[in-house]
């Protein structure tokens, strides 16, 4: 039975997201139940009392034979057991991999100390996994990036300002650097963005007064075609591309909430997916506090200024004469269309977090992501949602990733240490259904630490690999390649 805490905690769940159903009733929506699932209730590996797994193990059969969204197939448990199965590599890192910001790099690095204001960055080659380079400086690492040219962009930190370091490999010369030097340096400042500050509400009047400005965090950079990367801070981003010179300059400049996810359509078209969070209220106890969560999916066009353009937003939005010098190198400007929006709140006390899943795309035009139990499914090419599935799973912490197939229309749903293999069938652009080809229980995507608590480990899919993926564990600062 639901203990009473549980019992208000779903009733607050169902107020969270009563105002998102209402708003989306036009949406077709669909309910998939989970079979299967290895549960060890006894070390809370689910999080639902009124999950009843032996009622499920009695109904299986029957269920899975008659189940429209079960179509099994024995390949693709091998296909699932080939990946997860065994962990093909393990490497211990010497520092923290995650971020502020919580991503995980596709360039996997290491930082080790090598004297006294020195570090070694070591770069992993990302299809064999051994060294391909290390790199001594005197900045802390804080994300690699790799660029179709082969550059390699470090963001470092040298104790006050961000700097991007520009690595570049030169075939014919053999240098302790395995061929990489230094060719370019950039300083990365809050030049440009207008200064934010903290408001605080006074007590007792809806009165917001400004407190003290906000420091400039630069959190990560993402590699685009074209040898191009951006910048993500708590201000906007940024843009670098390569000139006539082979240097990168900056060519875009936009203010924004800070982006947990980049997603290139193609050269210029974007996916930026937000998730803005702001707690509210004054007082001295946790319910007197509100935590509001705004989670956005944005398509984003990057446009050439011309040159009236160009001299409008420079008269409208600079504040000095630096700014103005800076804008006017800019080639780049942005539109941007909202593909979806859902606001949700809860007091302080029951914060529970609402985020984004990983994002999928199939066929080239279905973006698939998930929040919380719902699966979302988009046509890139309108911009627009076109069908809703419901997950019934006993398990709050799941997430997706792409699994390669020629077909390009599977991905997996990993559920714990469960691992489910979904194909996305179309009739026609607007008419899809999902199907389950096969599912399995792999122990160690879950595991439990000394005092028999679960710790889920952060699983991210390396894109230039044919469903490989890795495994992050931040107690350990373990990575397992799958």
């Amino acid at each position: 039975m639901l203990t009473i805490y549980k019992f208000n905690y779903f009733i607050l769940i169902y107020k969270m997201f009563r105002f998102q159903k209402m708003k989306d009733e036009i949406i077709e929506k669909e309910t998939i139940t989970l079979y299967g699932l290895k549960s060890e209730k006894k070390n809370q590996f689910f999080d639902y009392d009124d999950y009843d797994e032996e009622e499920e193990l009695d109904h299986k059969e029957e269920n899975l034979s008659k189940n429209q969204y079960y179509k099994i197939d024995d390949k693709k448990l091998e296909e699932l057991e080939k990946v997860f199965k065994q962990v093909k590599i393990n490497i211990k890192l010497s520092f923290n991999l995650k971020n502020k910001s919580g991503i995980l790099p596709e360039i996997l690095f290491d930082i080790k100390k090598a004297e006294k204001d020195k570090n070694i960055c070591i770069i992993y080659d990302e299809k064999f996994f051994s060294r391909i380079t290390e790199i001594e400086t005197s900045d802390s690492i804080l994300f690699v990036e790799k660029l179709e040219n082969k550059d390699i962009i470090l963001l470092a930190f040298n104790g006050k300002d961000y700097e991007l370091l520009v690595y570049r490999l030169l075939p014919e010369q053999k240098n302790k650097n395995n061929g990489y030097f230094l060719s370019q340096k950039i300083k990365e400042t809050l030049e440009g963005y207008e200064q934010k500050y903290n408001y605080k509400k006074r007590y007792m009047f809806d009165v917001e007064e400004k407190t003290n400005p906000i420091k400039y965090n630069l959190f990560y950079i993402k590699a685009i075609s074209r040898n191009r990367f951006f910048c993500v801070s708590n201000y906007g981003f940024k843009m670098y591309a390569l000139n006539e010179k082979k240097e990168y300059e900056l060519v875009l400049l936009e203010p924004y909430e800070q982006i947990d996810f980049i997603y290139e359509i193609d050269t210029n078209k974007f996916i930026f997916g937000l998730n803005i969070r702001r707690v509210e209220g004054y007082g001295f106890c946790g319910n007197a506090y509100t935590c509001y969560y705004n989670l956005l999916l944005n398509k984003i066009e990057l446009k050439n200024i011309d040159e009236i353009e160009n001299k409008k937003s420079n008269n409208d939005n600079l504040d000095n004469l630096e700014n103005l010098k800076l804008k006017e190198k800019l080639k780049f400007s942005v539109i941007s269309q909202t593909m979806f929006k859902s606001n949700y709140s809860s007091p302080l006390i029951y914060d529970i977090g609402i985020h984004f899943s990983d994002f999928v795309i199939l066929k080239n035009k279905y973006f698939i992501i998930m929040i919380r139990n719902s699966i979302l499914i988009f046509n890139m090419e309108t911009a627009q949602e076109i069908k809703r599935f419901e997950i019934r799973v006993g398990c709050s912490q799941i997430d997706i990733k792409k699994w390669d197939c020629p077909e390009n229309d599977e991905f997996i749903l990993i559920a714990r240490n469960n691992v489910y293999l979904f194909k996305l069938n179309e009739e026609n652009s607007s008419k899809i259904s999902l199907n389950i080809l096969n599912y399995g229980n792999f122990p160690d995507l879950c595991i439990k630490d000394t005092k028999d608590e679960i710790i889920i480990k952060n699983l991210k899919k390396i894109n230039s690999q044919k469903n490989r993926f890795y495994s992050y564990n931040e107690k350990t600062n373990d990575i397992l390649i799958y």
